[in-house]
């Protein structure tokens, strides 16, 4: 049964925790068993920054959230797959 993760970035900056806009923090994440309600709360969510995350198992799910928060740390993952769309 997959699992789902609704996962909310948001800069240091933005949060005024660091003068650096370009690094990101992982500030919240919503839990989701279905993948209809997860994708409901994803495009509910106004946070631009936000990413739908799939796993098909909780271990899965958790390893797939932290690479995603790896990813918020690679400017060329950034440059190619978040800012563009923001």
């Amino acid at each position: 049964m997959s699992k789902y993760a609704v996962m909310l970035f948001e800069t240091e900056f933005r949060l005024g925790i660091s003068s650096h806009p370009g690094k990101w923090v992982n500030t919240n994440n919503y839990f989701f068993d279905n993948g209809a309600e997860a994708l409901n709360a994803y495009t509910n969510i106004p946070n631009p920054a936000s990413q739908l995350i799939r796993g098909d198992s909780d271990d899965d799910l958790y390893q797939q959230m932290e690479e995603m928060k790896a990813n918020y740390r690679n400017e060329d993952w950034l440059n190619e797959n978040l800012y563009p769309y923001m």
